[in-house]
């Protein structure tokens, strides 16, 4: 079953982001990207999406008898499609993030997710949140791109993906708050 009232607290969320570049988390940005691609190792074993990885819609990966993939943010596709207009309002300049593609998809991504991971036969799987590190990375003012394979978090760390069985041994970063984060960040 979907979840409308998720999905729309999910396009909320991403609409409140400042798109802002803040350099003083570089550390924790690379934490959350970290445990983003742990998480999504997790997801890709459990719904076959090792094809897909690292940065993939995992709703598309999911088959329930319920939902219907082709018209999952029916009900709110009014709303998503403010939002994108939402985001190409965005001023550009000076301290202001680009919003790529990624942030846009993973954006996408995050609210399809939201429709979907309540869905009992989904919770039963007890995967892990997935998008959750990168909002809250977004949110933060971090950012990355990617370039040749690498992610290459602002203002000057890469990081080489490899492959996802490499993540899926890695102890999880279970805290994502702002005390935790900002504690990275000033330890490294």
């Amino acid at each position: 079953m979907i979840d409308e009232a998720a999905a729309l607290a999910a396009l909320e969320r991403c609409r409140k982001i400042e798109w802002r570049q803040d350099d003083t988390h570089a550390d924790s940005t690379f934490a959350l990207v970290s445990e983003y691609l742990r998480r999504a190792a997790v997801v890709a074993a459990a719904l076959g999406g090792a094809a897909e990885w690292p940065f993939f819609d995992a709703s598309a990966l999911v088959t329930l008898p319920s939902v219907d993939s082709d018209t999952l943010l029916g009900p709110l596709e009014e709303k998503f499609t403010e939002f994108n207009v939402h985001l190409d309002k965005i001023p550009q300049g000076a301290g202001t993030l680009r919003v790529d593609s990624y942030g846009r998809s993973l954006c996408a991504w995050y609210i399809r997710w939201a429709a979907l991971k309540n869905d009992l036969a989904l919770a039963a799987q007890n995967l892990p949140d997935l998008y959750e590190p990168l909002i809250v990375m977004y949110e933060r003012g971090g950012s990355f791109t990617r370039h040749h394979g690498e992610i290459e978090i602002f203002p000057n760390i890469s990081l080489q993906p490899g492959s996802p069985e490499r993540w899926l041994s890695r102890e999880p970063l279970t805290a994502l708050d702002s005390e935790t984060l900002d504690q990275i960040d000033r330890e490294r």
